[in-house]
C-alpha cells in the first residue's frame, strides 16, 4: 500500500454525526513541492557557473589597474622614469593613486635631471681646477729651474769677491757681499723646497733611507726649524 497523507472530521447530518475521512497519496500530495524544489535545484545549479563567471569578471575587473599599476610603480623604482602611467577613470580611489604615482615620477625625473645637471657642472670644474693646477705646478717648476741657475750665479760671484779675488775690499763691503751671499742662499733654498714640492705633487719624489747618527740628524732639524721660525716669527 502506497503511502498516503489521511484528514478526518466528524459532521453532524440529519442529527447524525457522521466521521469523514480523506486520503491523498504522498506523491501527489507533494507534487507540487517537488516540483518547486527540482525547478530551484536546476535553477541553483544553473546559476552557479554563471554566478562564477560574472564573479570572477569583476574581480579581473577591479583587480587589473592595480595590478597594471604595480607594474608600473615596479618599473619607475626600477628605474625606468619614462615609463607612462595607466589612465583609469574608476574607481575614483585609483585614479587619485595612478595620478599620486604620475607627479610622483615626475617629481623625482625633474629631481635627478637637476642633479645630473649639477653633477655635469662641477666635473667641468673640477677638471678646470685641476688644470689650472697643473699649470700653476708647471708655472712654479719653470720659474724655479729659471731662477736656481742665476741664483747660484750670484753666490758664486759673491763668494769669489768676498775671498778678495777682484782685490781688496772694505769691511763695508765685505758685509755686503756676505748679506748678498746669504739672501740669495735663502733664496736658493726656498726654490729648492718649490722644486721638491713639485715632485712630491707628480709622484716624482724619489726617497734614499740611508744610517745616521743622532747629532746630525737633530742639528739638520733644528735648522730647519729655525729657518721657518725666522721665516715666520
Amino acid at each position: 500500500m502506497a503511502p498516503a497523507l489521511a484528514a478526518f472530521g466528524t459532521m453532524q447530518v440529519f442529527d447524525q454525526n457522521w466521521l469523514l475521512v480523506s486520503e491523498v497519496p504522498t506523491s501527489k500530495a507533494y507534487a507540487s513541492v517537488n516540483t518547486l524544489i527540482a525547478t530551484v535545484s536546476a535553477l541553483a545549479l544553473m546559476a552557479i557557473p554563471i554566478l562564477f563567471l560574472i564573479a570572477t569578471r569583476l574581480a579581473r575587473s577591479a583587480t587589473r589597474p592595480i595590478l597594471h599599476i604595480t607594474d608600473t610603480a615596479e618599473a619607475i623604482a626600477a628605474g625606468d622614469l619614462n615609463r607612462s602611467m595607466p589612465h583609469i577613470e574608476k574607481p575614483i580611489e585609483l585614479k587619485r593613486l595612478a595620478d599620486s604615482f604620475g607627479r610622483m615620477r615626475d617629481a623625482v625625473r625633474d629631481q635627478l635631471s637637476q642633479i645630473n645637471a649639477n653633477v655635469a657642472a662641477i666635473e667641468e670644474k673640477n677638471a678646470q681646477l685641476e688644470e689650472a693646477d697643473r699649470m700653476k705646478d708647471t708655472f712654479l717648476a719653470n720659474t724655479s729651474h729659471e731662477l736656481r741657475t742665476p741664483l747660484n750665479g750670484i753666490v758664486g760671484i759673491s763668494e769669489t769677491l768676498t775671498a778678495g779675488a777682484a782685490g781688496d775690499l772694505s769691511e763695508r763691503q765685505r758685509s755686503q757681499l756676505q748679506l748678498i751671499t746669504f739672501s740669495a742662499r735663502k733664496l736658493s733654498r726656498l726654490v729648492d723646497d718649490l722644486l721638491d714640492l713639485y715632485r712630491i705633487r707628480q709622484g716624482r719624489c724619489v726617497w734614499i733611507c740611508t744610517r745616521s747618527t743622532w747629532p746630525p740628524a737633530c742639528a739638520t732639524c733644528c735648522c730647519c726649524l729655525s729657518r721657518c721660525y725666522a721665516a715666520n716669527p
